[in-house]
């Protein structure tokens, strides 16, 4: 039986993009995913305004990440910063939908351990691909590791894939706007300057427009075809957001 998802699917969908760069950064941002979303049903649990549940949750998972980013040995830059906040506040977002579900924790773990260990199987892939190392532990190189591989269009696509393949393991399905909710951020957190002709400035907020019209333009295309059924449970979003990028990359 197909039901919609009760993980923090968008949640870790963002953050799969935005911090899977490395296994070690992966593996500490996805615990603090699980601990953000046990916190904040637990707190729900207890009988507390949902509201202020979320937003204790949230602050508290913020600064978890925060915390064991810093692990990593990168800068709490302010883009770094913006991420966290928007990562945390998809878990709200998240833990608000299903407030008045009846919490099965035991559940609920086993499919928070599950997205993580996809979350950090996909940072094994990206790292080796586009570094030729694991955990920074130096590896046998394969022909197509490069570099190019570790850019945020090929993260979407992967990530687009390791989600359907999650939620057919999961028996769940992602819902019509699931997908907007990651590549909204995603875009506008990560589109670079795609217009060098152009100031910098200029051409982030250019780059924005277009990809941005472009992607809702395929999305509404999408929504009209049939598509495979392992696709039909990814945010395809992520797939068709990555694509559009990887053409901008060879124009």
């Amino acid at each position: 039986m197909v039901k919609k998802f009760s993980y923090p699917l968008e949640a870790f969908a963002l953050a799969l993009v935005l911090f899977s760069s490395g296994m070690k950064e992966a593996m500490l941002v996805g615990i603090a995913l699980i601990f953000g979303d046990v916190l904040i049903s637990f707190l729900n649990e207890r009988g507390q305004a949902i509201k202020n549940a979320a937003i204790i949750g949230s602050i508290v998972t913020a600064i978890a990440m925060a915390i064991m980013f810093v692990f990593t040995g990168a800068k709490l830059e302010a883009g770094i910063v913006l991420r966290i906040v928007v990562v945390s506040a998809l878990l709200v977002k998240h833990a608000l939908a299903h407030a008045q579900e009846e919490k099965d924790f035991d559940a609920m773990l086993f499919a928070d351990s599950i997205a993580y260990a996809v979350f950090v199987a996909v940072s094994i892939i990206r790292e080796y691909l586009s570094t030729s190392a694991i955990f920074k532990i130096a590896l046998p190189k394969v022909a197509f590791c490069n570099s190019a591989l570790g850019q945020t269009m090929y993260v979407l696509i992967l990530g687009g894939i390791a989600v359907a393949l999650l939620n057919s393991i999961l028996k769940t399905e992602a819902d019509e706007v699931s997908g907007l909710w990651v590549c909204v951020p995603a875009f506008v957190l990560e589109t670079g300057v795609l217009f060098q002709n152009v100031l910098e400035a200029d051409g982030q907020i250019l780059g924005i427009v277009v990809v941005g019209i472009l992607y809702l333009t395929y999305r509404y295309l999408v929504n009209k075809v049939n598509l495979p059924k392992v696709l039909s449970n990814a945010p395809i979003e992520m797939i068709i957001l990555g694509v559009i990028y990887l053409v901008f990359s060879i124009l």
